[in-house]
């Protein structure tokens, strides 16, 4: 979780490792910044590194952080994967903010070098929130380039059908290479809702009663985190994840909190 906090830090500390969460997940001295990229007008943010001693590529984007990520967070409706089969679709807000955002390009270029410069280097797509949704569109694009991949998401709200859930499973990332982790009662991993035609990716990993537990393939298990009523902690639990609070202390523009929680799940209620 510590590398996807470090995703909502100011680009300048990400770039020589000197945010709060980077010297806490690693020294500078066991990391090489492959890349750390900021889009503006889209407010996307990513980061490339390499740790040295493990020999692992960490491909990490930030989660929402401003008004035009909470638009496009709403734009519910469904398109067309570029790069999967036809009826493998997925939010059309999260693919323009991928693709137009400059993510895609972006952390392209700097894995396809990385691939010939490190063949033997495993790679983790993270991600917490919408970082989430970005690490999954990556790695479903690019985690073939190696030959031991993994995708690591917190918080992560649905990302496309059941079409998509199958395409990823058996093109992308095996079942057992992704971890997607559900805090108690965290609301964003229950939108966009399943009667919208949304299917989520295995395999859910639920703390609940202070114990993880491992749901079922599905994505979709009945008796995980979907089974919980709505609770005033929801949102809190969206921003607490192994103890650790989201996002970057030292950010310069606020980071998710439970007010703009408040206010994007009002505006999906009312869809």
């Amino acid at each position: 979780m510590r590398l996807a906090n470090a995703a909502y830090c100011p680009l300048e500390d990400i770039s020589d490792w000197s945010c709060s969460w980077c010297t806490a997940t690693s020294p500078a001295s066991n990391v090489q910044v492959l890349a750390a990229s900021l889009n503006q007008t889209w407010q996307v943010q990513s980061y490339v590194i390499r740790l040295k001693a493990e020999n692992t590529i960490v491909v990490a984007f930030r989660g929402s952080s401003g008004s035009v990520n909470w638009w496009n967070n709403l734009q519910v409706i469904r398109d067309q994967l570029p790069w999967a089969p036809k009826g493998v679709q997925v939010h059309k807000g999260f693919l323009k903010s991928f693709v137009q955002g400059g993510l895609q390009e972006s952390v392209e270029g700097v894995l396809k070098r990385a691939a010939v410069d490190c063949p033997q280097c495993e790679v983790v797509f993270v991600g917490h929130s919408l970082g989430a949704v970005f690490a999954v569109l990556a790695s479903s694009l690019l985690a073939q380039a190696f030959a031991r991949t993994r995708l690591l998401i917190f918080g992560s709200p649905r990302i496309g059908n059941a079409a998509f859930s199958q395409w990823f499973h058996s093109e992308a990332l095996n079942k057992s290479s992704v971890v997607r982790y559900v805090n108690e009662r965290d609301y964003i991993s229950r939108l966009p809702y399943y009667a919208m035609g949304y299917h989520h990716l295995a395999t859910e990993n639920w703390f609940t009663k202070g114990k993880w537990r491992v749901c079922d393939g599905s994505g979709e298990d009945p008796a995980c985190s979907w089974a919980t009523g709505a609770s005033t902690s929801m949102r809190h639990d969206h921003l607490s994840y192994f103890n650790d609070t989201c996002c970057c202390v030292s950010e310069m523009n606020e980071p998710a909190n439970e007010t703009e929680l408040d206010r994007l799940l009002d505006l999906y209620n009312s869809e």
